[in-house]
């Protein structure tokens, strides 16, 4: 028996107002509701019950990522129906967009595990994450998992697939996905321990960017706990991802195909980079530290033209735009390789007026001692020009701070230790030297 349009039209409307009820075309029908899935999930169920399991399926279509609803009306008619968020999505919402989108990685892997294979998102539904609740243990509601947009449903499912193909052997050993609970809080409590009691200045996504943590029914933590050292927790780390009982992943949005690898592992995961030597000019504030591979760090202050403070180095070329490293950051790797560190005192010599006097004079010199060129009447027009608009300070702040560097790098003796001084300034930025932690990137 046929189905008419309008026989469509009364059963949607009993599901879904009618004022998110959009019909585009004779055989298009669009639904605009945050709870997506839920409402599909319910239409679907309750269009087959009325109209024979035969003539409703879910279907991929380039219409939405949230694969659509098909209708067989006739021998040669079909509708469509497909469900699009109303609010959309993205970075603006803050925390509450990372935490949904994240714990929307955990959930669609879950089920993806539960499934025992790969997934659409026609198999992530209210029925299939409750089936999958003892694989994922997250800071958000699955009612808000299941509003996500289309563009990280996309990404989830490839990232869950992706998961599961590389780590199908842990089903059998009760793995659990975890996002913002406690599992995740403690792991990250004992680095914030570490960390003050070695008295060091880090970002915990320096250490480790992970977003989701995979944990198996051997993981013990006892280990974590007893550590006192930054290298002790950090091969702890390393010795649980490679036994696999716990590891994180740093999860990126994924537009096309899915990658993961591991990062701080292996000697052949990092990037080696060769330290060239370091550029800058007369006229700017920076200056760049030069490796091979049209990859650099530009180094300056990033508070503005008139600030004693910020002075930081930003990854560019190949690797453009990858991350930052601060002025502590650079110190404590410098004391783990036993070289001379960043003075912090320019601040308040610079607001010293016989100091100040010093620090421009250092500055002068070693400008023209490793500027590409130096022209001493252009300079002296230049500091004038500063000085009026009151950036002058800003200007001896930073150069000196980059002058500092280069004879910090120089003077070490032996060309090994200055790549591997320089690589990690490098591999920090990217949460990659050697006070980071082990982990997986999911991109």
């Amino acid at each position: 028996m046929d189905i008419s349009d309008s026989e469509i039209l009364i059963a949607l409307g009993k599901i879904v107002d009618d004022s998110n009820i959009n019909v585009e075309s004779k055989n298009r029908i669009k639904v605009s509701i945050d709870d997506r899935v839920s409402t599909r999930s319910k239409v679907f169920e309750d269009f087959k019950n009325q109209f024979g399991i035969s003539k409703v399926k879910i279907e991929p279509h380039g219409v939405s990522s949230l694969d659509p609803i098909f209708i067989q009306k006739s021998a040669r008619d079909k509708t469509l129906i497909y469900f699009k968020s109303k609010t959309g999505g993205g970075s603006g919402l803050g925390s509450e967009f990372t935490k949904q989108v994240e714990g929307g990685q955990a959930v669609y892997a879950a089920v993806a595990f539960m499934k025992g294979g790969s997934i659409t998102s026609a198999d992530v539904t209210p029925e299939s994450i409750k089936k999958a609740k003892d694989l994922f243990s997250i800071d958000d509601t699955v009612e808000n998992i299941l509003k996500m947009t289309d563009p990280w449903i996309q990404s989830s499912v490839k990232g869950a697939n992706l998961l599961y193909k590389t780590f199908s052997s842990l089903k059998s050993k009760g793995i659990v996905f975890h996002r913002g609970d406690k599992v995740v809080d403690h792991i990250e409590n004992q680095f914030r321990r570490i960390k003050k009691l070695e008295k060091v200045r880090l970002d915990i996504n320096k250490w480790s960017p992970a977003d989701i943590y995979i944990t198996t029914n051997g993981y013990d933590p006892k280990c974590l706990e007893e550590e006192k050292t930054l290298k002790g927790l950090n091969q702890c780390m390393m010795d649980r991802l490679k036994n696999q009982t716990m590891f994180g992943i740093s999860l990126k949005q994924i537009k096309n195909s899915a990658s993961l690898k591991k990062i701080n592992v292996d000697a052949k995961d990092s990037v080696e980079k060769q330290f060239k030597k370091f550029e800058m000019t007369q006229d700017s504030s920076d200056c760049y530290m030069i490796f091979n591979g049209n990859t650099k760090i530009q180094f300056r202050g990033f508070d503005g033209p008139k600030a004693l403070t910020g002075f930081q180095g930003e990854v560019k070329g190949s690797a453009a735009n990858q991350g930052k490293i601060g002025m502590e950051s650079a110190n404590l790797i410098f004391k783990l390789h036993d070289v001379d560190q960043l003075p912090k005192d320019y601040p308040s010599k610079i607001r010293n007026g016989q100091k100040k006097m010093k620090v421009a004079n250092f500055v002068e010199q070693g400008v023209e001692k490793y500027s590409k060129s130096f022209d001493s009447g252009k300079y002296t027009m230049m500091i004038m020009d500063k000085q009026k608009k009151g950036e002058d300070i800003g200007y001896y702040y930073q150069k000196a701070l980059c002058i500092e560097l280069i004879h910090i790098i120089k003077s070490i003796q032996t060309n090994e230790l200055r790549d591997q001084v320089c690589n990690d300034l490098l591999l920090y930025a990217s949460s990659r030297s050697i006070i980071s932690g082990p982990y997986w990137k999911l991109e």
